[in-house]
């Protein structure tokens, strides 16, 4: 029997990852991940050392817009193609290679990674129109801590659970404003606003409300009692395309509701 560590069983898991991933971008919730992705990087911004060290090199206040893109493209390279493909490796060769000009600590790399995972299981689980199964959620796991072992990121936790545990300590222990204001730095303001305000179109509402935590590192005020929350967000009703992955429903109110454009 082979051992758990069985190099032939880790690579059959990681091949199983990566189909499960490139299903679940390409096919059944590409909005959605786009959507939670994009919040995810907006949530690093309230960690003090990374948004410190994104305020020094002026990339976000000078081309937020390439950032932002740059980052997608990689990200969807990596689904598309897988870790190991010549363009997957590509990919990786590039990230190590571009972090590698900064001192970049472990810990902040370990936060980064979680929330890819996080945020998308959040995000349908609230918004979806169904939430990520338990096999699924292992999968995204499996397949971002191969990312994050091709990167060379030390110390990556070894379940599910335990990274999600991470993600919270982070985000409940060390976000906090910038050193330069309570807004934070200064030049992260603009693309932190253009995010929220992508969120919030995308939505169909005028403020994508954030969970408390997110709100006060960036300097919003705190929410008054009683926010009424966003709206579910119906993306089958919504986007045409994935109506052939919905499974048939009778319908109902939330069927027949229209879904944001």
């Amino acid at each position: 029997m082979r051992s758990p560590t069985d190099p032939a069983d880790a690579a059959a898991t990681l091949r199983a990852a990566e189909a499960t991933a490139h299903r679940l971008a390409g096919e059944l919730f590409p909005w959605d991940l786009t959507r939670a992705l994009e919040l995810a990087l907006l949530k690093t911004f309230c960690v003090p050392s990374i948004s410190g060290l994104l305020a020094r090199t002026g990339e976000f206040e000078r081309r937020p817009r390439k950032r932002y893109d740059d980052t997608g493209l990689m990200v969807a390279e990596l689904l598309r193609r897988g870790l190991d493909s010549p363009a997957g490796a590509a990919v990786i060769a590039s990230m190590n290679r571009i972090h590698g000009h900064y001192a970049i600590g472990n810990d902040d790399f370990l936060y980064v990674l979680s929330t890819f995972v996080a945020e998308p299981i959040r995000w349908l689980a609230r918004y979806g129109w169904r939430p990520l199964t338990p096999l699924e959620q292992e999968h995204l796991f499996r397949f971002w801590c191969g990312v994050g072992e091709r990167m060379r990121i030390a110390a990556l936790p070894p379940s599910l659970e335990a990274l999600l545990a991470l993600n919270e300590r982070v985000e409940r222990e060390a976000f906090a404003p910038g050193a330069d204001g309570p807004a934070g730095p200064p030049d992260l303001r603009r693309p932190g606003l253009e995010h929220r305000a992508r969120l919030a179109a995308d939505a169909g509402v005028a403020d994508p409300a954030l969970p408390q935590p997110d709100r006060r590192p960036g300097g919003q005020r705190p929410p008054p009692s009683g926010p009424a929350r966003p709206r579910p967000l119906l993306f089958p009703a919504a986007h045409p395309q994935l109506r052939r992955h919905v499974p048939a429903r009778a319908a109902g109110p939330t069927a027949a509701a229209g879904g944001s454009g």
